[in-house]
């Protein structure tokens, strides 16, 4: 038996000219709120920034939760975040705040959500996903495809940043700097690009 409340971490997309959430932001609440559905106490926290059209993606999902019954007492919005690697840092941020977190799990489309776990693990945070069908419907193939082609160079982008960071904020400055010398060595053959 877990301990502890399990948040649910849904991670924004596009919001539409009117507020309200786009089909895709849809699919991942709805899919959120059926997975909340089977458990007894849950917590959900929204995250994303201001798009193209107001208000921020979270606020339009804390609307959309609101609406279709979920109490305000159990929504956290993350509204800052511009993209998965700043919306990942700042929802640890959050939780790490927290007293009462049993569980952490994921919830984004499909083809998102290895690059998000994968993010909170280097982070050092372990978590689950939600269950969630392809939304290849929902985007249709040709922007389905071209979202999930984007996520291989994405994962390798925000995953060496989320490990940088990792690094800077877990090292001694000299023990840094050690490894700074010594990656330069070893991209340059043998020749010190920088020295200690």
């Amino acid at each position: 038996m877990e301990r502890g409340i399990a948040y649910v971490v849904v991670f924004g997309a596009a919001v539409g000219r009117d507020g309200k959430p786009s089909a895709v932001l849809r699919h991942r609440l709805d899919a959120a709120m059926r997975w909340a559905k089977r458990r007894s106490s849950v917590r959900f926290l929204v995250t994303g920034g201001l798009g193209h059209h107001p208000p921020t993606e979270a606020e339009a999902m804390r609307r959309y939760l609101m609406d279709r019954g979920i109490p305000e007492g159990r929504i956290l919005i993350e509204p800052q975040g511009q993209d998965t690697l700043s919306s990942s840092i700042r929802c640890i941020e959050i939780l790490g705040r927290l007293r009462d977190v049993g569980c952490v799990v994921l919830c984004s489309s499909s083809f998102h959500v290895p690059r998000c776990r994968l993010i909170f693990r280097v982070l050092g945070y372990r978590t689950g996903t939600v269950e969630i069908e392809s939304d290849r419907d929902v985007l249709g193939p040709r922007r389905w495809l071209r979202a999930s082609a984007r996520e291989g160079p994405a994962i390798v982008w925000d995953v060496s940043l989320a490990l940088a960071r990792r690094l800077l904020r877990s090292q001694s400055a000299a023990v840094l700097g050690s490894n700074i010398v010594l990656i330069s060595v070893i991209l340059s053959a043998g020749k010190p690009l920088i020295s200690a």
